[in-house]
């Protein structure tokens, strides 16, 4: 077994000896306050569970079209872009305990635009691709919160467009 695949099965081992703890956790954050107990269930026995040090890269644009739904249950997670104006990256956002990401990259079938890492020592839950799609199928909740996610970043695009036009 590969040191990754360990790494994999140790994650889903920790998070599969607490489903319940695990649960009532994910219940006090949108979207997963409003899931039914069965989905909500289902999405904790498909995760892994995956400590990232301090500064250390969770997610980036090089990697390719995303995989994997993430959801913060421990630390903090930035969201760094290029900087247009000058050299360097900027913080374009911050992830927090119970917020998950990236919701417009997984629905739209692409890499995400924007470098992840993590602030502090982070812990997040990591929800593989063909499970999220199944879940996005049957959850309405998680299917307004992302769309609704999704659609809130359109209409910021378009603001922007706006005031630079």
């Amino acid at each position: 077994m590969s040191t990754t695949d360990a790494f994999a099965q140790a994650g889903k081992t920790a998070v599969l000896q607490n489903i319940h703890g695990t649960m009532a956790f994910l219940q006090k954050f949108p979207p997963f306050n409003q899931m039914d107990t069965a989905h909500l269930a289902y999405l904790v026995e498909n995760c892994q569970l995956r400590f990232y040090g301090a500064g250390e890269t969770i997610l980036k644009p090089d990697d390719g079209p995303v995989e994997q739904f993430f959801i913060v249950k421990q630390g903090r997670v930035h969201g760094e872009r290029p900087h247009s104006a000058r050299r360097g990256t900027e913080t374009t956002f911050e992830i927090t305990t119970g917020e998950c990401f990236p919701l417009a990259a997984l629905i739209g079938e692409r890499a995400t635009r924007t470098e992840h890492l993590a602030g502090e020592d982070t812990f997040c839950l990591l929800l593989n691709k063909p499970a999220f799609v199944k879940l996005f199928a049957l959850s309405n909740p998680l299917r307004d919160f992302a769309l609704r996610g999704v659609s809130s970043l359109l209409d910021q695009v378009n603001q922007q467009v706006q005031m630079n036009a």
